[in-house]
């Protein structure tokens, strides 16, 4: 097998799933909506809400398992050692599977129909995995450049070491989540009390 095999068989499972995944993400981009749940009052639409966010919280706790040194040093193998062919791919999938997440609970939370005062603060949270999306999509055209640059170093062969560092990082536009804390305030003016969703 060819040096750097491990981190070529990847970045080219991400990217030929990336665009397999093309249509959904053509879909999100234009605001797609499917015939989503009614949520009669404030009480259904907050409890709605504060299970996104918790499986939004799952979501990341998924990224950091799959991107654990753990995770890794079985896939690719220790330094030294190769890497399993399976267990690449199956990694690979699975980050897939995150991204693809990542979008489907965009498109549920626009898909809802909350009370008409709460309308604002759902298109809001709709929009708290955007910055994660892109960054997933960078973080793969990334990593196919670095493989690339990799394998062409060690073509040449080139005494230097190969270094390959390239993280995903899941992240929350900060504009997003100040406009949403003002919506949600408002919200909240409309009522004794109020609940938090994180």
């Amino acid at each position: 097998m060819p040096a750097v095999w491990e981190y070529l068989l990847f970045a080219g499972e991400l990217y030929v799933g990336l665009k397999e995944l093309e249509l959904k993400r053509f879909d999100y981009s234009l605001g797609h909506r499917v015939i989503g749940r009614t949520l009669r009052d404030e009480v259904e639409a907050n409890a709605y809400l504060a299970a996104a966010f918790a499986e939004a919280q799952r979501i990341g706790s998924d990224v950091d398992r799959w991107m654990s040194q753990e995770a890794q040093d079985k896939a690719f193998g220790l330094p030294g050692e190769p890497g399993d062919r399976d267990l690449i791919t199956h990694l690979a999938r699975r980050f897939l599977g995150i991204y693809e997440s990542l979008i489907d609970w965009s498109i549920d939370l626009r898909s809802v129909s909350p009370p008409a005062h709460m309308l604002r603060l759902f298109e809001l949270a709709a929009r708290f995995m955007r910055a994660s999306i892109v960054s997933f999509e960078s973080f793969v055209e990334t990593l196919v450049e670095e493989t690339d640059r990799a394998s062409a170093t060690v073509a040449r062969q080139d005494s230097e070491p190969i270094r390959l560092t390239v993280a995903y990082v899941m992240t929350i536009d900060p504009d997003v989540m100040k406009e949403f804390d003002k919506e949600q305030r408002k919200v909240k003016r409309r009522r004794r009390g109020g609940a938090s969703w994180f």
